[in-house]
């Protein structure tokens, strides 16, 4: 079994919109809940789905709030491949630093730079890619248990 890369990148800042969105999210921390507990519209929705699924299929010991994630669709994630990509990037954070819940300002210190460009994902995409019938390694469960804190 090949080993996973890891995902790096330089990032962009935030536009100014995004930046404002991110400092109400930050300055209402106090509300913000584990993602699996967010509100009912909000759980329907295809990439909280995807997101969420995908943590129990793999069995992930941690998750990210309502906030983390809200962000997340705002600056990076409109693809199913960049909210695996998220995921990811979520995972390496957990086996550096053993958190189990991610919120927003996990966010922060995840993209202090700001979050990756559209190049950036693309390239953490093929990056991925092994061949074959299956050839994303993000989709198998192998990479995802390799080792925890």
């Amino acid at each position: 079994m090949s080993e996973f890369p890891e995902f790096k990148f330089k990032g962009e800042p935030l536009d100014k919109e995004n930046a404002m969105r991110f400092m109400s999210l930050l300055l209402a921390k106090n509300k913000e809940v584990p993602l699996d507990q967010a509100d009912k519209d909000m759980l329907e929705s295809f990439p909280v789905q995807v997101f969420l699924k995908r943590i129990k299929g793999y069995n992930l010991p941690f998750t990210v709030t309502d906030f983390f994630f809200v962000i997340s669709l705002m600056t990076m994630c409109d693809t199913p491949g960049a909210i695996m990509i998220l995921l990811r990037l979520c995972y390496q954070y957990y086996l550096i630093t053993g958190k189990t819940l991610l919120g927003i300002e996990e966010w922060a210190s995840m993209f202090p730079d700001g979050t990756p460009t559209t190049s950036e994902l693309d390239t953490m995409w093929k990056s991925q890619k092994r061949g074959g019938l299956s050839d994303n390694m993000i989709d198998d469960v192998q990479y995802w248990l390799a080792r925890h804190p």
